[in-house]
């Protein structure tokens, strides 16, 4: 995974209490690779993650007045370096091909930030975790946004059923084939697609590509029932519905991508963001999400900002309480990263201030922004740093300069 893309890889995970005995990693199985990385847990297996994996861990919630505490496991479906969100239950299963990793809440509730420990390879990690239960929470009663009702013939509703199915085969070719066919069917492949993208069971890559497709469809009935996904109870759901804007026109998602930035569930907002600032003027739109209630969209937003190539819009990561200065490491740290990685000529006031940063993470992404900016005068800064994670940013970076300088 590219250092670069920290904030693609750190994403929410969604927490249900259960039950069952916290048990240990099967004999003759590698633990996953636990990265508690700033405020969300990121999981990375051996460093790679390959689409689509699904990577799985148990962990036992202790409450703050200490106790035995309550067993739970969570899950997520990896893919293109994110962890995404999955609706979790006790009974999921402990392990994948992969193995499993134990991690203990030692101190919190389910309801807010909470201090993490993990153990692998003999080192123990604590750090924070953000933990969100409202999509569970949500009672599940019909959308206030009607389905759309389509009839077609039997024969037809047959072999819409067959495509669909299709998107459930683990093969990437055989769903992408299918996802072409359901989009060559129009307005007759809706109700198929509605019921996988509300399927809760369902893996997070089907129903996102449930929802790519009914984008694609770019009819009133495939717009109708991604406004209808968007209002459903289950936050997964609707997740998935605002990741398959990024296949509509533009025009006719401009609403739709309005109000799912204005979703209860941070997953969604964040998902939102994703595909507003593909449209002309989003990135100014995603301004006003650095002063987002949650770390995570905040961290999105920051990295978004950065990376993109209005130089008048950066500003806003120098301002009190945003971006850079930001109470959170991570939104701190995306904003750094995405910075570093723009390319950009001239390094942000703030970049000064973050070499100086008491967390070495920081001023590791802060060298590594100062340096493919070839600021050497801020480089100074940190050219004695013991932490290792600076020094090796500046060699990294120093090749990068190297290797352009060459060019």
């Amino acid at each position: 995974m590219r250092l670069g893309g920290l904030v693609l890889a750190a994403a929410a995970l969604f927490i249900t209490a259960g039950a069952d005995a916290v048990e240990a990693p099967p004999a003759g199985q590698t633990p996953v690779l636990v990265s508690l990385e700033c405020e969300r847990l990121s999981l990375l297996i051996g460093g790679t993650l390959e689409y689509p994996s699904t990577v799985e861990l148990t962990a036992r919630l202790v409450p703050a007045t200490g106790g035995q505490g309550i067993a739970f496991s969570l899950s997520g479906e990896a893919a293109h370096g994110r962890v995404y969100p999955a609706l979790l239950s006790s009974e999921t299963a402990l392990t994948d091909a992969s193995g499993c990793a134990r991690v203990h809440v030692v101190s919190g509730d389910v309801e807010g930030a909470l201090s993490v420990a993990a153990e692998h390879s003999g080192q123990r990690l604590v750090r924070k975790l953000t933990v969100d239960t409202r999509w569970q929470e949500e009672p599940v009663i019909a959308p206030p946004v009607l389905r759309p009702d389509i009839s077609i013939s039997a024969e037809r509703a047959e072999l819409v059923r067959r495509r669909a199915r299709a998107l459930y085969d683990p093969r990437v070719s055989v769903r992408t084939e299918a996802k072409q066919a359901l989009v060559g069917l129009g307005q007759a492949a809706v109700p198929a697609l509605l019921d996988v993208l509300s399927d809760a069971s369902a893996p997070w890559d089907v129903r996102s590509m449930a929802s790519r497709t009914l984008a694609e469809i770019q009819d009133d009935a495939s717009r109708m029932s991604l406004a209808w996904a968007l209002k459903h109870p289950l936050g997964a759901v609707r997740y998935s519905a605002a990741a398959g804007l990024k296949g509509a026109a533009e025009a006719r998602i401009l609403t739709l991508v309005e109000d799912a930035l204005g979703d209860a569930a941070p997953g969604v907002r964040s998902s939102a963001l994703e595909v507003m600032v593909t449209l002309p003027g989003g990135i100014r739109r995603a301004l006003t999400l650095l002063k987002d209630a949650d770390a995570f969209v905040r961290g999105r937003a920051a990295w978004e900002i950065a990376f993109s190539g209005e130089e008048d819009v950066k500003t806003a990561l120098g301002e009190p309480g945003s971006g850079l200065f930001d109470d959170s490491v991570f939104v701190r740290h995306s904003a750094l990263r995405g910075l570093a990685a723009s390319g950009y000529e001239r390094p942000h006031p703030g970049v000064a201030a973050a070499l100086a940063h008491g967390d070495g993470a920081v001023r590791a992404a802060a060298a590594a922004a100062a340096a493919h900016a070839w600021e050497e005068r801020f480089l100074q800064l940190v050219s004695g740093d013991t932490d290792v994670r600076v020094r090796r940013a500046l060699a990294a970076s120093a090749a990068y300069v190297l290797r352009q300088k060459s060019a």
